[in-house]
């Protein structure tokens, strides 16, 4: 999915669950009543870091220059064994977290910007497991 407004939902943005995976990239998603992006139930392979050649194993969506704001709750929750990728996307103005993970899932998170979040920009918690990168050279533009 490239370049999409997703907005105003009743519920998530974007869910991903079941094996579910894709490369979600240069999209808007805004004021989505619960999370901007749900990701949950990833099979048994426990690996969070992309395939060779960018693809995702199961259930493992890489979300590359997004723009997650205004959710309701967390703006990216991974949860439930699930597994995410974000990369240089920014996260902010959520009612809760900027990025929840929890309940032995992971995420890789590299030169994000998390901010303006009303609780914590990143919570981690049950068998959370989290790598964290900045940018490459530089501050951050």
């Amino acid at each position: 999915m490239r370049d999409n407004t997703v907005c105003d939902g009743r519920a998530s943005g974007v869910y991903v669950y079941d094996g579910g995976a894709g490369v979600f990239e240069g999209n808007v998603i805004e004021r989505n009543a619960v999370h901007g992006v749900a990701v949950r139930d990833a099979g048994p392979e426990g690996d969070a870091a992309p395939a060779a050649g960018g693809a995702c194993a199961a259930g493992r969506p890489r979300l590359v220059g997004n723009v997650i704001r205004k959710s309701g709750q967390n703006g990216v929750f991974v949860y439930a064994r699930g597994g995410a990728s974000l990369e240089r996307c920014e996260v902010s103005g959520s009612g809760r977290c900027g990025i929840v993970v929890a309940e032995d899932a992971a995420a890789d998170v590299a030169a994000c910007k998390i901010l303006n979040n009303r609780h914590e920009g990143l919570w981690l918690s049950d068998g959370a497991r989290v790598t964290l990168s900045g940018w490459p050279r530089g501050p951050a533009p």
